[in-house]
Parts: C-alpha cells; structure tokens; sequence
C-alpha cells in the first residue's frame, strides 16, 4: 500500500510538472500573441500614416497649383488695371491741354483707345479667372467602421491533445528560412 501512495505520489508531481510547462507555454503563447498584435497594429499604423502623407501631398499639390494659377491671373489683372490707368491719365492730360474743338475729334479716338483697352482687358479677365478651389477630405467610413467593429484581428482560443514529443515538423521552413518571411511546414502527428 506504501509502495502504491509513492507511485500515487510521483504522478502527481508529474502531473504538477506538466501543468507548470503548461503554464510556462500558456504564458510564451500568450507573450507571442501580444506581440504579434503590436506588430500588426504598427503596420496597420504605418500603412494609415503613409495613406495619409499622400493625400496630404496631394493636398499640397492641388493648393500650389490653385495658387500658382491665382498668381498669374491677380499679375495679369494688375498689369491691365496699369494698363487702363495709363490710358485714363493720357486721356485727361489732353483734354486738359486741349480746345473745344478738339475736344471734339478727341472723344472719337478716345473712344476708340478705351474700347480696345476695355475689351481686351475684360475678355481676359472673365476668360481667365479661375474658381476658387475648394477642398475637402472624403473619408473612407467603410474602413472606419470595419475597424470599429472587427477591430484588428480577434483571438481564437483552441485546445490541443497533442504534446511536443508527439510531434514532428518537416520542410524547408525547419531548416532553411529568412527572417521576416513566413515558412511552410508540413506537421506530422503521433497518437498512442
């Protein structure tokens, strides 16, 4: 009966080994599957980031152009409004020097001078004034809500009645691999 308690006795410590490594793989799965997370929610990050820097790029882009084009435009507005006011002090000078009758001829050509200044400088003031742009972000709200409610991934949990010396891994994946890309295995099974 002594014999029987002692051998009652050693598989209870092994079962309290066995339940100690257990705990130890329990608590390595569930360091690996933290970090797998972290890893996974950076490059989630990182791709957001990047996405985001080209539309803020883009962004720049358009708003440089738009001012770029604004630019050229108030230049030629500023060089016909010169253009307009030199006409108008040439048009007062003379009829300031001048007599009535000669004012009279003068009204005609004066005519003539502001409606060909007035007509090519409106027709390129109304043709080429641009729109203000405007601009705004539209938001990808399916990818917004996908996140919110699948989040990043979610953990399944699963027993397992396989044990380490029961198994075997074969492939390329055990002997050769390169850091950073998934390998291929090809487990085998044992059961007593």
């Amino acid at each position: 009966m002594i014999e029987s308690q002692k051998e009652n006795v050693e598989q209870q410590k092994n079962k309290i080994t066995i339940i100690d490594q257990i705990c130890f793989q329990i608590q390595e799965q569930a360091a690996a599957v933290k970090s797998n997370a972290q890893k996974f929610a950076e490059a989630l990050i990182c791709v957001i980031e990047e996405k985001k820097q080209k539309v803020c790029k883009e962004v720049e882009n358009q708003a440089a152009e738009s001012i770029r084009r604004l630019v050229t435009q108030k230049s030629g507005i500023e060089h016909q409004v010169q253009m307009k006011n030199t006409v108008i002090e040439k048009a007062e000078t003379l009829l300031e020097r001048s007599t009535s009758a000669e004012i009279v001829l003068l009204e005609k050509s004066l005519d003539a001078i502001f409606q060909g200044v007035m007509n090519d400088v409106g027709e390129r003031v109304n043709c080429d004034l641009e729109a203000a742009r405007r601009f705004i972000l539209v938001e990808n709200e399916t990818l917004m809500d996908k996140t919110i409610t699948e989040g990043i991934g979610s953990l399944e949990t699963f027993y397992s009645n396989t044990s380490a010396h029961q198994s075997r891994a074969e492939g390329k994946g055990t002997s050769e691999a390169i850091v950073g890309l998934k390998v291929h295995l090809n487990p085998k099974f044992f059961f007593r």
